[in-house]
Protein backbone atom coordinates (compact mmCIF):
# COMPACT_ATOMS: atom_id res chain seq x y z
CA UNK A 1 0.00 0.00 0.00
CA UNK A 2 2.95 2.66 1.03
CA UNK A 3 4.82 1.79 -2.36
CA UNK A 4 1.40 2.35 -4.45
CA UNK A 5 0.83 5.60 -3.12
CA UNK A 6 4.57 6.38 -3.36
CA UNK A 7 4.34 5.41 -6.88
CA UNK A 8 1.06 7.69 -7.19
CA UNK A 9 2.89 10.22 -5.34
CA UNK A 10 5.62 10.80 -7.49
CA UNK A 11 3.60 9.91 -10.86
CA UNK A 12 1.44 12.90 -10.09
CA UNK A 13 4.87 15.13 -9.40
CA UNK A 14 6.20 14.26 -12.54
CA UNK A 15 3.25 14.94 -14.77
CA UNK A 16 3.19 18.62 -12.64
CA UNK A 17 6.87 18.90 -13.77
CA UNK A 18 5.98 17.65 -17.18
CA UNK A 19 3.51 20.39 -17.99
CA UNK A 20 4.23 23.05 -20.17
CA UNK A 21 1.01 24.91 -19.81
CA UNK A 22 0.24 26.83 -16.25
CA UNK A 23 -3.22 27.11 -17.13
CA UNK A 24 -5.74 25.31 -15.49
CA UNK A 25 -7.05 22.72 -17.43
CA UNK A 26 -10.41 22.60 -19.20
CA UNK A 27 -11.93 19.85 -20.54
CA UNK A 28 -14.81 18.62 -23.01
CA UNK A 29 -15.69 15.19 -23.10
CA UNK A 30 -18.62 12.99 -25.39
CA UNK A 31 -19.62 9.96 -24.22
CA UNK A 32 -21.82 6.69 -25.75
CA UNK A 33 -24.11 5.44 -23.42
CA UNK A 34 -25.35 1.90 -24.40
CA UNK A 35 -25.79 -0.12 -21.10
CA UNK A 36 -27.97 0.27 -17.85
CA UNK A 37 -28.21 -2.00 -15.11
CA UNK A 38 -31.51 -2.13 -12.91
CA UNK A 39 -30.44 -3.72 -9.41
CA UNK A 40 -33.90 -2.82 -8.02
CA UNK A 41 -36.97 -2.89 -10.74
CA UNK A 42 -39.53 -5.14 -10.24
CA UNK A 43 -39.56 -8.75 -12.34
CA UNK A 44 -42.59 -7.86 -13.88
CA UNK A 45 -41.44 -4.28 -14.82
CA UNK A 46 -38.03 -5.55 -16.36
CA UNK A 47 -40.07 -7.62 -18.43
CA UNK A 48 -41.73 -4.78 -20.50
CA UNK A 49 -38.42 -3.38 -20.94
CA UNK A 50 -37.88 -3.76 -25.13
CA UNK A 51 -33.87 -3.96 -25.38
CA UNK A 52 -33.43 -5.98 -22.29
CA UNK A 53 -30.19 -8.06 -22.80
CA UNK A 54 -30.56 -10.48 -20.00
CA UNK A 55 -33.54 -12.25 -19.34
CA UNK A 56 -34.61 -10.81 -16.34
CA UNK A 57 -33.98 -7.34 -18.05
CA UNK A 58 -31.60 -5.81 -15.41
CA UNK A 59 -29.35 -5.55 -18.43
CA UNK A 60 -30.83 -3.21 -20.70
CA UNK A 61 -28.81 -1.87 -23.72
CA UNK A 62 -29.49 2.22 -24.12
CA UNK A 63 -28.62 4.23 -26.88
CA UNK A 64 -27.83 8.12 -25.72
CA UNK A 65 -24.79 10.60 -25.21
CA UNK A 66 -23.07 12.22 -22.19
CA UNK A 67 -21.68 15.41 -23.00
CA UNK A 68 -19.65 17.98 -20.32
CA UNK A 69 -17.49 20.54 -19.80
CA UNK A 70 -15.11 20.93 -16.93
CA UNK A 71 -12.85 23.64 -15.39
CA UNK A 72 -9.80 22.87 -12.84
CA UNK A 73 -9.23 25.34 -10.91
CA UNK A 74 -6.68 26.26 -8.44
CA UNK A 75 -5.37 23.14 -8.91
CA UNK A 76 -5.50 20.29 -10.94
CA UNK A 77 -7.02 18.06 -8.14
CA UNK A 78 -10.78 20.33 -8.24
CA UNK A 79 -12.45 20.97 -11.03
CA UNK A 80 -16.23 22.86 -11.61
CA UNK A 81 -18.61 20.86 -14.00
CA UNK A 82 -21.60 20.87 -16.20
CA UNK A 83 -23.11 17.54 -18.03
CA UNK A 84 -25.79 16.91 -19.90
CA UNK A 85 -27.39 13.21 -20.93
CA UNK A 86 -30.00 12.58 -23.77
CA UNK A 87 -30.77 8.88 -24.05
CA UNK A 88 -33.56 6.73 -24.76
CA UNK A 89 -34.51 4.77 -21.93
CA UNK A 90 -35.26 1.50 -20.89
CA UNK A 91 -38.75 1.95 -21.85
CA UNK A 92 -37.75 3.53 -25.32
CA UNK A 93 -38.69 7.03 -24.24
CA UNK A 94 -36.67 10.33 -24.66
CA UNK A 95 -34.96 10.70 -21.22
CA UNK A 96 -32.32 12.69 -19.85
CA UNK A 97 -29.92 14.53 -17.07
CA UNK A 98 -28.45 18.33 -16.53
CA UNK A 99 -26.07 18.04 -13.37
CA UNK A 100 -23.82 21.00 -11.84
CA UNK A 101 -21.00 19.82 -9.49
CA UNK A 102 -17.48 19.65 -8.37
CA UNK A 103 -15.33 16.84 -9.84
CA UNK A 104 -12.67 15.46 -8.13
CA UNK A 105 -9.22 14.03 -9.19
CA UNK A 106 -8.72 11.21 -6.80
CA UNK A 107 -5.84 9.48 -8.40
CA UNK A 108 -3.44 9.43 -11.24
CA UNK A 109 -0.70 6.60 -11.97
CA UNK A 110 1.08 7.14 -15.12
CA UNK A 111 -1.51 7.61 -17.86
CA UNK A 112 -4.74 6.58 -15.87
CA UNK A 113 -6.81 8.98 -13.69
CA UNK A 114 -9.62 8.47 -11.36
CA UNK A 115 -12.45 10.73 -10.65
CA UNK A 116 -14.94 11.46 -8.74
CA UNK A 117 -17.97 13.97 -9.47
CA UNK A 118 -20.62 15.34 -7.05
CA UNK A 119 -23.51 17.73 -7.15
CA UNK A 120 -27.29 18.75 -7.58
CA UNK A 121 -28.48 16.62 -11.02
CA UNK A 122 -32.22 16.72 -12.58
CA UNK A 123 -33.57 14.24 -14.61
CA UNK A 124 -36.26 13.69 -16.49
CA UNK A 125 -38.18 11.64 -18.80
CA UNK A 126 -41.28 11.78 -21.04
CA UNK A 127 -44.63 10.55 -18.78
CA UNK A 128 -44.30 6.76 -18.16
CA UNK A 129 -48.25 6.98 -17.71
CA UNK A 130 -48.83 5.81 -21.95
CA UNK A 131 -47.48 2.10 -20.82
CA UNK A 132 -50.88 0.38 -18.95
CA UNK A 133 -48.81 -1.90 -17.14
CA UNK A 134 -47.02 1.12 -15.34
CA UNK A 135 -47.55 2.13 -11.85
CA UNK A 136 -47.08 5.12 -10.49
CA UNK A 137 -46.30 5.07 -6.67
CA UNK A 138 -45.07 9.24 -6.88
CA UNK A 139 -42.33 8.29 -4.25
CA UNK A 140 -39.33 9.06 -6.71
CA UNK A 141 -40.73 11.20 -9.88
CA UNK A 142 -42.99 14.09 -9.82
CA UNK A 143 -45.05 15.02 -12.87
CA UNK A 144 -44.80 17.88 -14.91
CA UNK A 145 -47.40 18.17 -17.58
CA UNK A 146 -45.64 15.44 -19.95
CA UNK A 147 -43.10 14.60 -18.27
CA UNK A 148 -41.58 13.03 -15.04
CA UNK A 149 -38.64 14.32 -13.20
CA UNK A 150 -36.44 13.86 -10.22
CA UNK A 151 -34.09 16.46 -8.44
CA UNK A 152 -31.36 14.89 -6.43
CA UNK A 153 -29.11 17.63 -4.40
CA UNK A 154 -26.48 14.94 -4.06
CA UNK A 155 -25.63 13.19 -7.42
CA UNK A 156 -22.64 12.15 -8.89
CA UNK A 157 -20.47 9.61 -11.23
CA UNK A 158 -17.23 7.81 -11.24
CA UNK A 159 -15.07 8.57 -14.21
CA UNK A 160 -11.85 6.70 -14.95
CA UNK A 161 -9.91 8.11 -17.60
CA UNK A 162 -6.69 6.64 -20.24
CA UNK A 163 -4.62 9.20 -21.57
CA UNK A 164 -3.94 8.33 -24.82
CA UNK A 165 -2.07 11.89 -26.26
CA UNK A 166 -1.19 14.51 -24.27
CA UNK A 167 -4.32 16.50 -25.28
CA UNK A 168 -6.54 13.49 -25.65
CA UNK A 169 -7.77 10.72 -23.23
CA UNK A 170 -10.33 7.45 -23.56
CA UNK A 171 -12.74 7.99 -20.95
CA UNK A 172 -15.11 5.31 -19.02
CA UNK A 173 -18.16 6.80 -16.73
CA UNK A 174 -20.09 4.79 -14.59
CA UNK A 175 -23.46 7.10 -13.11
CA UNK A 176 -25.42 5.53 -10.12
CA UNK A 177 -28.68 6.23 -9.99
CA UNK A 178 -29.25 3.16 -7.45
CA UNK A 179 -30.83 1.78 -6.26
CA UNK A 180 -33.10 2.29 -9.39
CA UNK A 181 -30.41 2.21 -12.14
CA UNK A 182 -26.75 2.34 -12.74
CA UNK A 183 -25.70 3.76 -16.67
CA UNK A 184 -22.05 3.02 -18.54
CA UNK A 185 -20.88 5.17 -20.62
CA UNK A 186 -17.58 5.45 -22.60
CA UNK A 187 -15.99 8.21 -24.94
CA UNK A 188 -13.31 10.69 -25.78
CA UNK A 189 -12.25 13.47 -23.72
CA UNK A 190 -10.60 16.52 -24.71
CA UNK A 191 -8.08 19.04 -23.54
CA UNK A 192 -9.69 22.73 -24.72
Amino acid sequence: MIVLLLVMAASVQTAMAQSTDSRPERTLAVKFIGLSYHPNASSFARQQYSRKLSPDGSLVANLGVLASWEQFVRSDRLAIRVAGVAMSDCRSVFAGAIHVGAHLRLARLGRVTLLAGIGPTLYFRQDWHRFDTYKFDGRLFRQYADWQYIVTPIGGDLELDVRVTPNSQLSFTILPGYPQIVVLAIGAKFRI
